[in-house]
């Protein structure tokens, strides 16, 4: 119940970011600057990828539940991407959301 109050209550102007790009990118931002640039470009690597596969302007949080992370990584499998290389992106998003959980969001 914890996840659900955090990401399906609706957001104040002030909560910050409400969708799942500009999380991945602030997450990404914050990993450059302590100087962790191959995390970085791995977030960077899965926005690109989240955003191809949903192709709209935003992402909700809301939205992002365990049918939409199968058929996400279905799709990297119908492309023929590896095991190991969807696991990385499954990986990057579970830790922008446990970002976003431990920032109080």
């Amino acid at each position: 119940m914890a996840f659900e109050s955090r990401f399906f209550q609706p957001k104040q102007a002030d909560d910050g970011p409400a969708d799942l790009f500009t999380s991945i990118e602030s997450h990404a931002e914050k990993v450059m600057k302590e100087e962790r640039t191959k995390n970085s470009l791995s977030l960077k690597g899965t926005l690109n990828r989240v955003k191809a596969f949903h192709n709209r302007k935003c992402l909700s949080l809301q939205l992002v539940k365990s049918e939409w992370c199968s058929d996400f990584d279905a799709s990297f499998r119908e492309e023929g991407l590896r095991v190991s290389s969807v696991g990385i992106h499954d990986r990057n998003i579970r830790t922008v959301f446990n970002w976003e959980i431990s920032k109080g969001r």
